[in-house]
């Protein structure tokens, strides 16, 4: 009798094991939806409580406000110095997501648009005001991306930060003491070894010194650079770009399911079949990353042209603009002449 329990433990625990990555999927679905639900319609300006377990804590450090009570709650950017998310949990079934919409103006068009932040898993953002290094340009928003430990149960599971600008529209964020500049959908993750890793879903970044050589990563690519830690800042050099692997393929296709209501656009991140197609490209003998950047930038000119879009900001990447932050004031100013122009309509 002991030796069939003890066949029937092994059964289970290899059951169990082999079920788990379908379990950590299943959570992180369920999780996303209900972010699409609480933060559905999210204005500029904003917070939103996503999913999961998220803490914000004030400028100066105190936790008695801002409050993220409950899942739905939106709070005012302004004041907020730091948004905590939670890993994924097996027993709870949860994964802290928190939704940020950051206005901007166009330095192009001045005309005001979103760069949409998705904070998701063991991850911390700290927003600075005014950036607090050297590399950094004040017109530039600052952010302090601080990373935790990887749920060993769920290794797949995302722990990071999706940054989304308006399509083909660069725009430039500081994160961790790097000017990033971005066109699309990018993901950043600082792993336990200390390093910042920037992938590119959609579109591309380039990083690396503003007046330098810049490392520009594509569809499919990424780039890393340690970190320095005590001050959590970049150290060293980027990495030359490498396309992501499976670990982060995973990871990515759950995006795909956020909502386009708080984001410029609903997120298509590279499929197998394209980083199948890649990958035999970068085993050819002949495959040179820079003109494979340099058609990916003509494809995506293509493309704007064809779809009509405004070209007004689809200068080189390389060439960082300064965007302009739109303060919270200005934001209550334009809902105050909203409502001012409904009361005049009425009467």
């Amino acid at each position: 009798m002991r030796y069939i329990l003890l066949a029937v433990t092994l059964i289970l625990t290899v059951s169990v094991s082999v079920a788990q990555p379908d379990q950590c999927a299943a959570i992180l679905q369920k999780e996303l939806e209900k972010t699409n639900e609480n933060c559905a319609g999210l204005g500029p300006g904003f917070i939103c409580y996503g999913a999961g377990i998220v803490k914000a804590s004030a400028v100066d450090g105190s936790d008695s406000s801002p409050v993220l009570g409950v899942p739905s709650d939106m709070i005012p950017i302004g004041g907020v110095g730091q948004i905590v998310t939670t890993p994924i949990d097996l027993e709870s079934g949860g994964i802290g997501v928190a939704v940020m919409s950051l206005a901007v103006r166009s330095p192009e068009t001045d005309e005001e648009q979103m760069i949409a932040l998705v904070l998701v898993g063991d991850a911390t953002l700290e927003i600075l005001s005014p950036p607090e290094n050297s590399e950094a340009d004040s017109t530039i928003p600052a952010f302090l991306l601080k990373g935790g430990s990887t749920n060993p149960e769920c290794p797949g599971s995302p722990n990071g930060l999706i940054v989304q600008t308006p399509q083909q529209s660069p725009y430039t964020l500081n994160i961790n003491g790097a000017n990033v500049t971005m066109s699309s959908t990018v993901y950043f993750t600082v792993s336990p070894e200390q390093e910042m890793v920037v992938a590119a879903l959609e579109g591309q970044a380039a990083v690396g010194p503003v007046e330098g050589e810049r490392t520009r990563v594509v569809t499919g690519f990424t780039s890393r650079i340690n970190l320095d830690s005590d001050t959590e800042q970049i150290t060293g050099e980027w990495s030359d770009a490498g396309l992501f692997d499976d670990f982060y393929g995973e990871q990515f296709a759950a995006f795909e399911m956020l909502d386009s209501s708080f984001l410029n656009y609903e997120i298509d991140a590279p499929d197998e079949d394209y980083l199948d197609e890649i990958k035999e490209l970068l085993e050819s003998d002949d495959f040179d990353y820079d003109d494979f950047v340099d058609q990916f930038e003509d494809s995506e000119d293509e493309f704007d042209d064809d779809s009509e879009v405004d070209d007004a900001g689809e200068e080189d990447n390389d060439d960082v603009g300064e965007n302009e932050v739109i303060e919270e004031d200005d934001i209550e100013e334009d809902a105050e002449d909203t409502e001012d122009d409904s009361e005049d309509e009425e009467d």
